[in-house]
C-alpha cells in the first residue's frame, strides 16, 4: 500500500488480523455494467412489447407511411425526459435502499453526492460490517428496485409510464455491476470476515485471527 493509503487504514477490530484492501477492477465492472444493462434493456423491453403489443410506444414514436416509404418520428423531448427522470430516480433510490438496509442493521449511515461514484452514495464510514450484512446491503437495491420496476412496467397505465419503468429496470440492473462484483468477491471470503469503508475510495476487509 502507498503511504497515503496506509494513513487511511482502519485499526483491526479485536480478534481480527490486519486490514486487506478491497480493490474494484474498473474495467471488469464497466464490462459487467454494459452486459447487464443491455440484457435488462432487451429482456424488459420484450416484456413491455408482450404486455402492450403495438401500443407499447403510443405517443412516443409516430410511424407514417406513404406509397414509397415508411417514416418513424421519435418524440425526443418526452422520451429524453423520461430517461433523464428515470436516471435520477434510479440513482437516488438505489443508494437509499443501500442506506435503509445499513440503518436496519443499526449502522450510522452517511448520505451524500460525489461525481466519481455516479452522483449519490450511502455508506457506513468507519464502522465494521459483517459479511452476512454486507451481502444484504449489496443485493437489496437490485432485488427491491427490479421487483418494483417490473410491477410498475406490468401495471403501467400508458406507454410513458411503461417507458419510465423500463428505463429504471435497465439502469438499476446495469448500475448494480459494482454491487454484483463485490458480492462475488465477498462470497469467496470466510463467513466471519468484516468490512470497513474508510471513504468512497478506500474499503478494507478483516479476517478473524482465530
Amino acid at each position: 500500500m502507498s503511504e497515503s493509503e496506509t494513513e487511511r487504514v482502519p485499526a483491526s477490530p479485536a480478534g481480527y488480523g490486519p486490514a486487506q484492501p478491497v480493490r474494484l477492477p474498473a474495467l471488469v465492472v464497466n464490462v459487467v455494467a454494459l452486459v447487464a444493462g443491455f440484457a435488462a434493456f432487451v429482456v424488459f423491453g420484450a416484456v413491455n412489447g408482450l404486455v402492450r403489443g403495438p401500443r407499447a410506444f403510443d405517443g412516443l414514436v409516430v410511424v407514417s407511411e406513404t406509397a414509397t416509404s415508411i417514416g418513424v418520428t421519435v418524440n425526443a423531448f418526452v422520451v429524453g425526459g423520461a430517461v433523464l427522470v428515470a436516471l435520477v430516480v434510479t440513482i437516488v433510490l438505489h443508494e437509499a435502499v443501500h442506506g435503509l438496509v445499513l440503518g436496519y442493521f443499526g449502522y450510522d449511515v452517511s448520505y451524500g453526492a460525489a461525481s466519481h461514484v455516479g452522483g449519490f452514495y450511502a455508506a457506513a464510514f468507519g464502522q465494521y460490517v459483517s459479511r452476512a450484512e454486507t451481502v444484504w446491503v449489496l443485493v437489496a437495491p437490485l432485488i427491491v428496485l427490479d421487483v418494483l420496476g417490473l410491477g410498475l412496467l406490468l401495471a403501467a397505465p400508458n406507454a410513458l409510464v411503461a417507458l419510465f419503468a423500463w428505463m429504471v429496470l435497465t439502469l438499476n440492473t446495469g448500475g448494480a455491476a459494482a454491487d454484483l462484483w463485490s458480492l462475488a468477491f465477498v462470497q469467496k471470503l470466510p463467513a466471519d470476515v468484516v468490512f470497513c469503508d474508510v471513504d468512497l475510495r478506500h474499503s478494507y476487509w478483516f479476517e478473524s485471527a482465530d
